[in-house]
């Protein structure tokens, strides 16, 4: 393979494991995720990929080239596919002719792909993309089972689950990750403020404003029955205020109307890493109280830079 760019197209974030002895070869994959910010790559060693993958959030894909598919190399490939989901792992394997005898053996429509050396530019960029969509396949089929049945959105022990990942990644990495909570005041499943039809009604209409305002990297939830909670990384300060601004318009320019007025919404967010993602979770429910207490669409944030800062929003 030469070392060409490759464009492969990918709508959501994933990682690249690279385990590759040529410099040829690495070259080839570091220009190709040069040119699509939504992959990252590490070049790893064949004892750090589990590891790897387990701390990662995003789904993953390894790709071994110059490598023997002997016994220890079908060993290895079998421990992983014992320990690791397949909705989180697969394997692109480019190998020799001499070793399609040793296929069998660890063959798996969900974990490992496979192609002959020498493999064309062409040929590489068309089984990355191949393995890459049933990468996201299998995670698709298992979000499925992890979704709220109202809104389609992430349910909270699967946005907990996902949420620690990608926060252990934001540590590690030390990129910037913020928290949003909104609130829709006057909406309640315990309270009698409106018929549930109705909440039903409100609920899917907000989700999907928030939906669309999703980044691919982003993690979005129904936190409680009236809360939704989003994860965003790499959200400057100013972009925050600007971000959670857009969404009170977008959720008020709806006029919902609840006991005669309009529907008062609170948000309340932060910035501040903290030690742990429950701390973080902690301090936007904080601050998300704190506009609560205030009313008329408050919006308030726990930031770096202030410990607490609360603006009205009377949209």
């Amino acid at each position: 393979m030469g070392a060409a760019n490759l464009a492969i197209h990918i709508g959501k974030p994933m990682r690249l494991l690279l385990v590759s002895k040529r410099e040829q070869t690495k070259a080839l994959f570091q220009n190709m995720v040069a040119s699509n910010q939504l992959l990252a790559l590490d070049e790893v060693n064949l004892d750090e990929v589990g590891e790897k993958v387990k701390n990662s959030s995003l789904p993953t894909l390894l790709v071994i080239t110059e490598q023997r598919l002997d016994k220890a190399m079908v060993a290895q490939i079998q421990r992983w596919q014992s320990d690791l989901p397949a909705h989180q792992f697969s394997i692109l394997f480019f190998l020799k002719s001499q070793d399609l005898k040793n296929i069998p053996d660890v063959i798996n429509a969900n974990y490992f792909d496979y192609a002959l050396e020498p493999v064309s530019e062409h040929d590489c960029q068309v089984r990355i993309a191949l393995a890459i969509e049933r990468l996201f396949r299998e995670e698709a089929f298992n979000l499925i089972g992890q979704r709220d049945t109202l809104t389609g959105l992430l349910g909270r022990l699967a946005f907990l689950e996902r949420g620690r990942a990608l926060f252990a990644s934001a540590e590690r990495d030390q990129i910037t990750l913020s928290c949003v909570m909104l609130s829709l005041d006057d909406v309640s499943f315990s309270g009698n403020s409106l018929p549930e039809t109705e909440q039903g009604k409100i609920l899917l209409s907000v989700s999907e404003i928030l939906e669309k305002r999703q980044r691919d990297t982003d993690l979005l939830c129904r936190y409680r029955e009236n809360i939704f909670c989003i994860l965003a990384v790499n959200m400057r300060t100013t972009h925050l205020y600007t971000f959670m601004d857009d969404l009170a318009l977008a959720v008020q320019s709806q006029n919902y109307m609840v006991k005669g007025h309009p529907l008062q919404i609170s948000i309340g967010a932060t910035n501040k890493l903290g030690l742990t993602l429950d701390a973080m979770l902690r301090q936007t429910e904080a601050a998300l109280l704190e506009s609560i207490k205030k009313g008329n669409n408050a919006i308030t944030v726990q930031s770096e830079a202030s410990e607490l800062e609360t603006n009205r929003r009377a949209v």
